[in-house]
Formats: structure tokens, C-alpha cells, sequence
């Protein structure tokens, strides 16, 4: 604070000693008295303030200007714009009463109704478009009021200043006159508008009614029987049927096509502005190709040159057919037809994508074919006997054609099996037709048609995904974020592929409500909910898990080969936890969507535990010694172990059990609870070199030092016989018929350790022959004489003796 007072003081000294302050003034007048000097001082003052409160006034009563001009403009074109409107409106009130007509005699029938519901929906957009100019003068004229209301706020005098300013007064009267006519032209309007508001009112009351009775007439439309073709009842209404369809199909070409050169226009533009950018994504993405290896090229030119140009052409008619009043739905037939190809396409390209020996013609058309035909006779909305009689037809037809062609000669049997699953595909169509249910049968067909689709294109996506991963990084960080992305992008495509057949159904009478009603169609069990497209995330979700999974693990394997410090033991449990963790995340999110509280979970888990304790003891105690065995590296993969008398090759860690491969090639499962409550002996916990042992003994009276030499020679000259540590001889122990040695030597692999010891044994066996050394066996001399007793010399026992013939023969008839 004293450094800002400080500040002030000094700038007002220095205001004054430049003279520009009141002492000034007085100084520019030092003859004068100081009252003139004060009256001077105060018209200086004065007058530029006066100036500027004229000129402000003067600009308010020129916006004032303005806006009154304008208000006299609006008042002299108000009488065209009314009679405009009326002529307008005369044209609308016709349409709508001929809509509310038709909606009344339909009939019931879903298809006339969505008409009329899009038709209102056009008429709608019509009645805003011709409203919009009186609206717009509306709300111009609402500006200008507020406009005036700021101008009479800012403007408010006192009254010492009204008395002494004539031009306030006019400006004053002005306002007040410009507000009251603004005020009159608003009401005129309102008035002039109050016909096409109730019209307004009118249409969005009937759309509304309509719209809450379409989705039980569509469900009726599909889900019932409509007629069965042998039942003569169902035959004696055609004609009025037929009647109806001529009367009503031309109402249905109006609201299907666009009519107007406005709507053409408006089709041609939004098919532009989605075609272009899409061809030339395409063409930037196969110049970008020429640096891809050559497989990779290839496949993906295969790709954007085939079935790339049926999704784009498709996508782009679904694209253009949608318009603000509603979807032209000649134009999304047009495109489910090219986006039906080329899905199928697409999956082929995929399944094929390093075969440039196919064709490139799918051999899954054959699916399409009732596809088509059941398009075609739900489009004219025919009668519900004729529309299955001609199904039933068209059913035979086909099953007689796929019964005379031949097989496709490829080499797929996945793609075989689809197509002899369309034969049973089929005789189901053929039994729901004959008992009435046409119009299901045709959906069922498509629905395996667009199922046969996905399945290809899943394996098709797996097989890229596969392709890709041999061409990425294998090292460093690049590696890690290519095999995130891959594990991201590709699930993440082909749920969106999977997904984009849900608008082939878009093509087909109440797709919209079809798929409404298939996303919200709920499930219950118990108090739990869920509708399909619950079920889609979930599906979605799993696929998306198990490709994070299988990448995952796969990148986790690889880390050792990619330069990253990593024992090779810990990736078995690496994956292990990491797939266990996602699998979790999976459940956890599966719970959630199905309407499950994680709250409610903890309480019944917490309930359980009690019985999981008693009932399932065991499995927990495996589980929990299996976290104990994966994370305590008590056992690693590949380690040879003797547990409870099995000998074996850990081959896997399970979190119950584990896989025990004996040296028998049989595969024992132990339950992981054994390796933490018995002994457990690992032979390779330290590492893979162990040391091995061969006993022999000698006769007694052999060269010891000799026999030493020999042995350690023997050791020594085999070539997996680790030098250092050195072999080494001991001198065992005087057996009963032996000098017993221990020749003890390293191998670098226990696993070889066996096949070392058998070759060094045969090495003993001829060294010891050629040295004359007699390795010793078991043996006693027994003499047996008759009438005397024998002391048996026991110094001869162990030794090679010749027993005379007689104390042979005596001791045979001993």
C-alpha cells in the first residue's frame, strides 16, 4: 500500500506541473476574477459533454429510423405473403386429408401405413418450408421489440432533462409509435400463422398415432400366419386384395422415390459427397500398397478392385436414400442388393486373400438366390396366399437347382458345409410356408444367408490377422504398439462388418421396425432382463477378448525372441495372468450388461463361500496352490521333476492341475495342491546340469589304482561329459563279493543323462576286458561232504572255484 500511495502522489504532481489540471486553468487567466475563472472553467467542462449526449441521441434515432422503415416495409408485403401462404396451405390441408383418409381405410396394413407416416413426414418438412419466411419476419419483428425495449431503457430521462431537450421529446413520441406498430404487425402475423399452426398440430398427431400403431401391425405382418395357400378361405379375399394393392401402389412410388427435381438433386449430391472421398481412399490406399510385400499386395489390389466396389457403391445408395422426411426405399433395395454382394464378396476376398488360383466369383451365390426372390415378392406386398404360393415355388426351384450342381471344387470344406446347410435352410422355408408363415420363412432365409456371411468373414479375419502379424515389427517398442493396434483394429472391424449386415434388412417391408424390435426384444430370466442388442455387445465383447487374448499371448511368447529381457520361464505365467485378468474384466462387463448389480454378486459370492468351503474344498485348495505354483516359479514349464513316484516333463501349468509328460509319453494330470503338501524334487530348479553316477565292482585282488585310471579314462573320452566339473573316482566301499567305485560325472542336460551312463558303462565293460579286469558278481561256493562235517572257508567265497564232480552229484541228491 505505500508503494501505490506513493505512485499517486507522484502522478498527481506530476498532472499539475504540466498544467493540466485546475491550477491550469487558473494560471491561463491570471487578470480575471477567480468567479469568471470558475464559469470558464465549468463551460469547458460542460460542452463536451453535451456533445457527446447529442450524438448518441442522434444515433438512436437513426437505428430507430431504420427500424421503423423496416416495420412499414414488413406492414405493405404482409397482405402478399398472407394470400401466399393461404394458396399454400389450401394445396397442404388437401394432402393431409387425404392422408388422414388413407391412414382410416388401410386397412390395418403396415406397409400403407409407413407410407402415410413418411408422406406426413414430407408434408410436414412442406408446411415448415412455406412457414418459414413468416416465421423468419416473426422472429425479426420479436428482435426489433427487444431492440426498442433496450433503446426505451437506455433512453429514460429525467425530468429536468425532458423539459430542456425538445429532441428527446420527438424521440420519445417516435418510440412510442414504432413499438405500437411493430405490435400490430406481430399480431397480423400471428393471426395470418394460426391456420398453418393447427395444420401443424394436426399432422404431428396423426404421425404420432400412426407411429404407435405401425410396430404391433409390423409384428402381426410377420409373426402370423397370413394365409395358408391350400385353405380356400384364404383365396376369396384376393380380389379386394389386389384392388387395394393398385389403388395404394402408386401412393407408394411417391413416397419411395423422390419425385422432385429438389429431391433428385439432393439423392445425387449426398451420393457425391459419400463417393468420391470413398473412391479416392480407396485409390490413395493402393498406390500406398506398392511398398507392401508382395502377398500383402496383392491380396488387398484382389480386394479394393472386387469387393471394395460393391461395399462402396452400396454403402453410398444407403447413403443417398435417407432425406430428412424419411429414407427412399427403392433406392436402400438398390443398395442392399450391391451391399449383400459385397459382404459376400468381401468374405470371399478375405477367405482367399493368398489364393490367386480361385476364381473370383464366390461359390456362397447360390444363398442369395432366395434372397432376391424374397425381396422382390415382399416389395410388391402381395397377398398373403399368392406371396407363399409363389415362395413355395421359388423354394423348390432352388432346392432342385443346388440338388443338380455339382459341388464347388475348392478346397474348403467350411465352405461346403454352409451350402449343404442351406438345403436344410430351405425344407425349414418350405414347411413354415405350407403352414402359412410366408413372410417368417423369407427372413429366415436371409438371416442364414447374412449368418453363412459372417462366418466366412470371421475366419477370413483371422487368417489376416495371422498374415499381418508375420510382416509387423518383431522387436523393440514398435512391436509392442503394432500388436496392440492389430489386436484392436481387426476385432474392432469385423464387428463392424458383422454389424453391417443388420442393413440388408433395412431393404425389406418394417426393417426399420425389424430391427427395433430384434435390438429391444427382451429376454427375462427371474427378475434379470436383456434385449439383443445386449447380447450383441456381449458377443462382440468375447470376440473382441479372445482376439486380445490370442494376440496377447502370442506377442508374450515372443518377447524373448524380440530382444526384451525376459526369462523364459516367466511366460507361461505372464500369460496365464494375463489371460485370466482379461477373461474377468469380460465377466465382470458381462454381469454389468445383463442388469446384474456387482453389489448383489459380492453378496451372493459371500453366501456362497460358506458352501464352497465344505463342497468344493478340494477344487479351491488346487486353485489356490495353482496362483501359488504359477507366481511362486515353484515348477516351470519344462522342468523335470519326481513328485509322489512320477518322473516326468512339466509340459503345462493349469490353475488345477498340471500336465506331467513321463518318459513313457504318458500324461499325467497332478493336482497342484500334491506340489505344496508333499515332497516335491525338481530336477532342473538350479538349471539343466546334473550330475550322474555308475557303481562298479571289481574282484577282489584287481589293480585299484589301475581300475581308477580306467574309469576316470572312460569318463573323460565322452564327448557329452562336461570337463569341468572334472570326473571323478571313489573307492567306494569292500562289498561281500566286490571292491566297490563310484564314477561320478556332469551332463550338461538331465535329459540325456540316462543315454551318457548306458555308453560309458559299455566303455567300462570293454576297457576292462581288454585290461583284465574282472568286474565281480555274487557268488558262494557251498562243499557238501558225506559223513563229515565241512568248515565252509569263507576266504574262498567271491572267487571262480571248480567244484569236483562228486560233491556235484552229492549235493544233486541233496
Amino acid at each position: 500500500m505505500p508503494f501505490f500511495r506513493f505512485a499517486a502522489l507522484f502522478a498527481c504532481c506530476l498532472w499539475f506541473s504540466l498544467g493540466t489540471g485546475p491550477l491550469a486553468i487558473a494560471e491561463a487567466a491570471p487578470s480575471a476574477p477567480a468567479s469568471d475563472a470558475a464559469g470558464n472553467a465549468k463551460t469547458a467542462v460542460s460542452e463536451p459533454t453535451q456533445d457527446v449526449w447529442y450524438t448518441l441521441l442522434q444515433k438512436r434515432v437513426e437505428e430507430l429510423g431504420s427500424i421503423d422503415a423496416e416495420t412499414e416495409s414488413l406492414a405493405q408485403k404482409l397482405p402478399e405473403k398472407s394470400l401466399q401462404l393461404n394458396e399454400a396451405l389450401k394445396g397442404l390441408e388437401e394432402e393431409y386429408q387425404r392422408l388422414l383418409t388413407l391412414s382410416r381405410v388401410s386397412r390395418g396394413l403396415p406397409l400403407e401405413l409407413s407410407v402415410v407416416q413418411q408422406r406426413l413426414a414430407r408434408l410436414q418438412e412442406r408446411l415448415s418450408n412455406v412457414l418459414a419466411p413468416l416465421d423468419g419476419t416473426l422472429g425479426s419483428l420479436k428482435g426489433r421489440l427487444d431492440e426498442i425495449s433496450l433503446l426505451e431503457q437506455d433512453s429514460t430521462p429525467t425530468k429536468e432533462e425532458v423539459d430542456a431537450s425538445p429532441e428527446l421529446q420527438a424521440f420519445l413520441k417516435d418510440l412510442d409509435q414504432t413499438q405500437e406498430r411493430l405490435n400490430t404487425v406481430r399480431v397480423r402475423i400471428s393471426r395470418a400463422l394460426a391456420p398453418s399452426r393447427k395444420l401443424s398440430e394436426n399432422i404431428a398427431s396423426l404421425v404420432e398415432r400412426v407411429a404407435q400403431s405401425i410396430p404391433g401391425l409390423w409384428q402381426k405382418y410377420y409373426f402370423q400366419r397370413s394365409g395358408r395357400i391350400y385353405d380356400i378361405e384364404s383365396w376369396l379375399d384376393i380380389r379386394k386384395s389386389l384392388n387395394a394393392l393398385e389403388e395404394t401402389f402408386a401412393v407408394r412410388m411417391s413416397a419411395e422415390l423422390p419425385w422432385s427435381l429438389a429431391a433428385w438433386f439432393g439423392v445425387i449430391l449426398r451420393a457425391l459427397v459419400f463417393i468420391i472421398p470413398l473412391r479416392a481412399l480407396i485409390f490413395i490406399s493402393r498406390r500406398f500398397s506398392q511398398t507392401w510385400p508382395e502377398d500383402m499386395r496383392a491380396g488387398w489390389n484382389r480386394m479394393s478392385g472386387h469387393s471394395f466396389v460393391w461395399l462402396s457403391f452400396g454403402f453410398m445408395f444407403h447413403f443417398a436414400a435417407w432425406s430428412p422426411g424419411g429414407s427412399y426405399h427403392i433406392l436402400s433395395i438398390v443398395g442392399t442388393l450391391l451391399l449383400s454382394l459385397g459382404q459376400m464378396a468381401l468374405a470371399w476376398d478375405l477367405y482367399t486373400f493368398e489364393r490367386d488360383d480361385l476364381p473370383l466369383r464366390s461359390p456362397l451365390r447360390p444363398l442369395f438366390t432366395p434372397l432376391f426372390v424374397g425381396l422382390f415378392l415382399l416389395f410388391f406386398n402381395l397377398p398373403g396366399p399368392i406371396l407363399g404360393g409363389l415362395w413355395l415355388v421359388a423354394l423348390l426351384v432352388t432346392l432342385w437347382r443346388d440338388y443338380r450342381r455339382p459341388p464347388p471344387g475348392v478346397p474348403f470344406s467350411l465352405v461346403i458345409n454352409l451350402l449343404k446347410g442351406q438345403a436344410v435352410v430351405l425344407w425349414l422355408a418350405v414347411l413354415m410356408t405350407l403352414l402359412g408363415w410366408g413372410r417368417l420363412s423369407i427372413l429366415v432365409c436371409v438371416a442364414y444367408a447374412a449368418v453363412a456371411v459372417c462366418v466366412q468373414q470371421a475366419v477370413g479375419f483371422m487368417r489376416l490377422m495371422n498374415r499381418i502379424a508375420q510382416h509387423m515389427p518383431q522387436q523393440g517398442a514398435k512391436a509392442l504398439l503394432s500388436g496392440f493396434l492389430l489386436a484392436l483394429a481387426l476385432p474392432a472391424l469385423l464387428v463392424l462388418a458383422t454389424a453391417a449386415t443388420g442393413l440388408w434388412i433395412l431393404a425389406y417391408p418394417g426393417g426399420e421396425f425389424l430391427l427395433t424390435h430384434l435390438a429391444n426384444m427382451d429376454v427375462s430370466i427371474g427378475k434379470t432382463s436383456f434385449n439383443m442388442l445386449q447380447m450383441l455387445l456381449i458377443i462382440s465383447a468375447f470376440y473382441v477378448t479372445r482376439s486380445f487374448i490370442s494376440v496377447g499371448r502370442s506377442f508374450i511368447a515372443d518377447l524373448p525372441l524380440r530382444g526384451i529381457h525376459l526369462d523364459r520361464s516367466l511366460v507361461g505365467p505372464i500369460q496365464a495372468g494375463f489371460t485370466y485378468t482379461l477373461w474377468g474384466v469380460f465377466g465382470l462387463y458381462t454381469l454389468s450388461a445383463l442388469g446384474f448389480s456387482l453389489t448383489n454378486v459380492a453378496v451372493v459370492a459371500g453366501g456362497l463361500s460358506v458352501g464352497i468351503g465344505f463342497g468344493l474344498q478340494n477344487i479351491i485348495n488346487n486353485f489356490v496352490s495353482g496362483l501359488l505354483v504359477i507366481f511362486g516359479q515353484t515348477l516351470r514349464e519344462g522342468d523335470v521333476i519326481d513328485v509322489g513316484g512320477v518322473n516326468g516333463i512339466v509340459r503345462r501349468i493349469n490353475i488345477r492341475s498340471t500336465q506331467v509328460e513321463t518318459f513313457d509319453n504318458a500324461v499325467i494330470f497332478v493336482p497342484n495342491a500334491e506340489f505344496l503338501s508333499g515332497k516335491l524334487t525338481n530336477w532342473t530348479r538350479n538349471g539343466r546340469m546334473v550330475r550322474q553316477e555308475v557303481l562298479v565292482g571289481v574282484a577282489y585282488g584287481s589293480d585299484v589304482a589301475r581300475t581308477e585310471e580306467l574309469l576316470k579314462q572312460t569318463a573323460q573320452g565322452h564327448p557329452d561329459v562336461l570337463t569341468y566339473p572334472e570326473p571323478s573316482v571313489l573307492f567306494k566301499d569292500f562289498g561281500a563279493s566286490s571292491l566297490d567305485f563310484r564314477l561320478l560325472f556332469w551332463v550338461g542336460d538331465i535329459l540325456h543323462g540316462a543315454r551318457i551312463a548306458s555308453d560309458i558303462r559299455k566303455a567300462i565293460d570293454a576297457a576292462f576286458t581288454e585290461a583284465n579286469i574282472e568286474i565281480a558278481f555274487p557268488q558262494m561256493d557251498v562243499h557238501l561232504r558225506q559223513n563229515e562235517t565241512v568248515p565252509v572257508d569263507l576266504r574262498e567265497a567271491g572267487r571262480p572255484h571248480q567244484q569236483p564232480k562228486e560233491h556235484d552229484d552229492a549235493a544233486q541228491e541233496s
